[in-house]
């Protein structure tokens, strides 16, 4: 999936859902620095910079209610105060944090579960012109707030009753009918360590198949299952323990060497256009692989290949597309979890509207199963402090490289 814009923080639906400029009810504001133990963040994205400057290059994006330790305050442009230096580094201005007498206190983003796969309830649109109420009440009367286009996908906030009638309650604004839309049921996918010396010769199986064995048994082996590459040609592969399989029903994995420049233990991202498969690397050592779906066979959705670098992260970001040259081709979701931007608008993030990795399919991006999602943008580089939405890679800081081939 491709953005119109790169966002600069939890994307515009979500930030417009916090409240902005206002001072956190527990920020004393009156706090003397002498007397603060940390630096709260009052404003609802605030930007962290890596100068005392408006305009300098940022480094990510935290939340309000976040506190930190700080250093020294520094007069900077574009800002009517002085900048904050928070430690671990980047500055902050002043209007948008207040010292505060309580200890440093951040919540790493997005606040979910160990076992938990996204980090919001999702629902999607099944047909055009499903009907938006701006309450229960609107319903009852007949009065429609605006009417939804199939394909799309919203978060939802909770169930809300009313008499008999279930509504979702838009994180966007507004009540939908729970019969109108399809909770979202992501994919519980997830790919597989690498163990330091073991050979990269996995084999997803895409579909329920038939196995072949040298005796002429034959047996059935279940899509998703993970087994292991003695040999492939373009009709069958040969396994490690003897058997084969048709070379259309799998995704094979093998090693190749580390892009130029790269450091014997530097993490690094392969993505192989050709099988839908991810692979990561520490120098030349894989270590984790999965399977992804790549951008659409087609010229407007290839997936550009390359050798790239993460520009930025996001823990969530909303996409959307309005000005496709087919309008039924238009998108829009909402908070897209676990997004990395690698060249321009294309990125690797989790999609929890499929469940067909493995396989060529989306606008461009790279769709991960939620889990691996997850664990790459966590693996990745540059990292997310505590409290922070958004990281943005820097000279100091530079992105994890990804390699995407054909």
């Amino acid at each position: 999936m491709r953005t119109k814009s790169i966002p600069t923080g939890l994307g515009a639906v979500v930030a417009a859902c916090l409240t902005v400029g206002a001072p956190a009810s527990a920020v004393d504001g009156r706090v003397p620095r002498a007397q603060a133990q940390s630096l709260e963040i009052v404003r609802a994205v605030s930007p962290v910079r890596a100068t005392a400057d408006a305009d300098g290059a940022l480094l990510g994006h935290t939340l309000a209610g976040s506190r930190y330790r700080f250093g020294g305050e520094v007069a900077g442009p574009g800002c009517a105060g002085p900048f904050i230096e928070l430690e671990g580094g980047g500055y902050v201005c002043s209007r948008n944090a207040a010292y505060s007498s309580r200890p440093p206190h951040a919540v790493a983003q997005p606040p979910m579960r160990p076992d938990a796969l996204l980090p919001h309830r999702y629902v999607r649109v099944p047909r055009d012109g499903v009907p938006v109420y701006a309450s229960p009440a609107d319903h009852a009367a007949g009065t429609v707030a605006r009417t939804l286009r199939k394909g799309d996908a919203f978060v939802s906030f909770g169930v809300h009753r009313a008499g008999e009638l279930r509504f979702e309650r838009l994180m966007g604004g507004g009540f939908v009918l729970t019969t109108d839309v399809e909770r979202a049921r992501p994919s519980r996918f997830v790919g597989q360590v690498v163990p330091d010396g073991a050979p990269l010769d996995h084999v997803f199986v895409l579909r329920d198949t038939v196995a072949t064995a040298d005796d002429g048994t034959r047996g059935h082996v279940e899509r998703r299952a993970v087994l292991h590459a003695a040999s492939a040609d373009d009709a069958r592969v040969r396994l490690t323990d003897g058997r084969s399989l048709p070379r259309e029903d799998v995704r094979v994995v093998s090693p190749v060497p580390p892009p130029d420049g790269v450091g014997a233990t530097e993490r690094w991202f392969d993505v192989h256009v050709a099988e839908q498969t991810l692979t990561v690397y520490e120098g030349s050592r894989p270590t984790y692989v999965t399977l992804v779906s790549t951008g659409a066979l087609r010229a407007d959705r290839r997936t550009p290949t390359g050798e790239f670098r993460i520009v930025s992260k996001h823990v969530e970001a909303t996409m959307d597309e309005d000005a496709a040259p087919d309008p039924s081709e238009n998108y829009f979701v909402e908070s897209v979890p676990f997004v990395q931007y690698f060249a321009g608008g294309v990125a690797l993030h989790a999609a929890f509207w499929h469940d067909d990795f493995g396989r060529a399919r989306s606008h461009g991006c790279v769709n991960l199963a939620p889990l691996d999602a997850r664990y790459l943008f966590g693996a990745s580089a540059p990292s997310l402090r505590d409290g922070f939405t958004a990281a943005y890679a820097s000279p100091n800081t530079p992105g994890t490289r990804i390699r995407v081939r054909p």
